[in-house]
């Protein structure tokens, strides 16, 4: 049965073991202690992909200082429910808050080398080099 996705601001929404272990996954932070996940959630927009049971299975957080730069940081897609557009999704949402609700002047995030499928997703939502 497939469940319905959605994507959400509110950090409620957002449970913090499933947080963690989603970011346990990635190479960036892998061994990030969840005091300072919790702290970066805290101190950040946060974008979570859930699902109708409320699983996390997607997560990206905007860091700002709310005059000209947002960065995004920490995306992150489960592996099994990669590919399918919620990355995106969650991409476009994020962008489309900073520069509309924000007028934020610039969107930037750092993409590295050994992570070709996030640097085309990037890409496909509209980021240069």
């Amino acid at each position: 049965m497939k469940k319905d996705i959605y994507i959400s601001r509110n950090k409620d929404d957002i449970n913090i073991k499933q947080l963690v272990e989603l970011l346990h996954t990635s190479y960036w932070a892998t061994n990030r202690e969840e005091e300072l996940i919790v702290k970066t959630v805290e101190n950040s927009f946060c974008y979570g992909v859930l699902d109708e049971d409320k699983n996390l299975i997607g997560f990206a957080r905007i860091i700002t200082d709310f005059a000209t730069v947002f960065y995004l940081m920490d995306v992150i897609i489960e592996e099994s429910f990669r590919g399918k557009g919620y990355g995106k999704q969650m991409l476009q949402l994020g962008i489309k808050f900073a520069f509309e609700l924000y007028g934020a002047s610039k969107v930037t995030l750092e993409v590295f080398e050994n992570n070709p499928s996030a640097y085309h997703c990037y890409k496909a939502v509209g980021f240069v080099e």
